[in-house]
């Protein structure tokens, strides 16, 4: 899977269930500019792994997130299971 294949989703997934506009969204993003706490950032990552089809084989978030953190930790995880 494409790197922004995985970035279209982790936006969209933002946006559905923490009603973000994409818009608003780069990878540089942070946990902190979302304003959620990391519960939310927990079900984001069980969301992608739903949507994208694949396990985290851990979900050790680093403190304060940025997007782009989760895109890189969703492609390490997709390459290590292919």
């Amino acid at each position: 899977m494409k790197r922004a294949e995985i970035v279209e989703t982790v936006l969209a997934l933002i946006q559905e269930n923490m009603g973000i506009d994409r818009s608003s969204l780069s990878e540089a993003t942070s946990q902190t500019d979302l304003g959620v706490d990391s519960i939310l950032m927990v079900d984001l990552m069980l969301a992608l792994e739903d949507r994208l089809e694949f396990s985290f084989k851990s979900l050790d978030l680093p403190k304060n997130p940025t997007i782009g953190d989760i895109v890189a930790m969703v492609e390490k995880e997709i390459a290590s299971q292919s």
